[in-house]
């Protein structure tokens, strides 16, 4: 299935109709499963049809560098590499989340911009400014749905066999996954984009840093064992939400190595 029908299929489930909430669809999936794409295709045809649409990702709330740096020092080294549970603003994302909820409570408030190429979140004087009032929110992020029971403390790569024995790095991240839960409480409904295998997520990463560095000149990563090392750290979030979120989820979008999807629609 093409990007194309899975649009038209999705935007069949949601409810764009106005009104004084705006509608929140979450979506969700590992990194470089195609949830920006599927975002910005859905938000294309929404706004076609006359209908306001914000795109919200859950990246640009990550910590900045310099709070991630605090973290390593007082709970764990790991703790300074961005994407796991703990490693969001989740207060400044719930505040966002329920201004825009309230669309009479803002006239105007300033969205975080995260640079993935400086690993840092950009100063203030450099995010979004927006007066708008949304309609469809679109809340966008690869741990969106992720609970503390997801996970095991079993060493599920090297990473966290040799760097993390004592599971100090690992306990920190499924004990900060309940400070989460508030943000799922947002969204009306939930699409999972699921690759086939992890290996796809590394390489799917790893496209991702090179189209990156096309656009910019600059790399975080210099190289493909960067890339598995990067995605060691949420590995077993991702398998964790691929063992238990698909039955839970609105709608299931499975995808193969060639960009191909199957559509499972859980809505009763």
């Amino acid at each position: 299935m093409v990007m194309e029908q899975v649009v038209f299929d999705c935007l069949k489930q949601i409810d764009l109709k106005s009104s004084v909430k705006p509608y929140i669809v979450g979506i969700t999936g590992s990194p470089g499963a195609g949830k920006t794409t599927l975002s910005n295709s859905l938000k294309t045809a929404i706004s076609a049809k006359g209908i306001n649409c914000l795109i919200l990702c859950i990246d640009d709330f990550y910590l900045s560098k310099l709070q991630r740096i605090k973290l390593s020092n007082d709970i764990h080294p790991l703790c300074l590499t961005r994407g796991v549970p703990g490693t969001h603003n989740i207060d400044l994302l719930d505040e966002t989340l329920s201004m825009l909820s309230k669309p009479s409570s803002y006239t105007e408030m300033f969205l975080p911009i995260f640079s993935k190429s400086d690993d840092d979140i950009l100063d203030k004087n450099e995010w979004i400014s927006y007066k708008d009032k949304p309609d469809v929110i679109i809340f966008e992020g690869w741990c969106l749905g992720a609970r503390s029971s997801f996970i095991e403390l079993d060493y599920a790569n090297n990473l966290e066999r040799f760097k993390d024995s004592k599971s100090i790095w690992k306990k920190w991240t499924i004990e900060s996954c309940k400070n989460y839960l508030k943000l799922w409480a947002y969204y009306d409904k939930l699409i999972m984009i699921k690759p086939n295998n992890f290996e796809s997520v590394i390489k799917s990463r790893w496209n991702q840093e090179n189209d990156n560095f096309k656009r910019t000149g600059r790399r975080l990563f210099k190289s493909y064992f960067d890339i598995i090392n990067f995605c060691s750290y949420y590995e077993s979030w991702t398998h964790g939400m691929w063992n238990n979120l698909p039955n839970e989820v609105d709608i299931l979008l499975t995808r193969d190595n060639n960009y191909n999807y199957t559509y499972t629609n859980n809505i009763n």
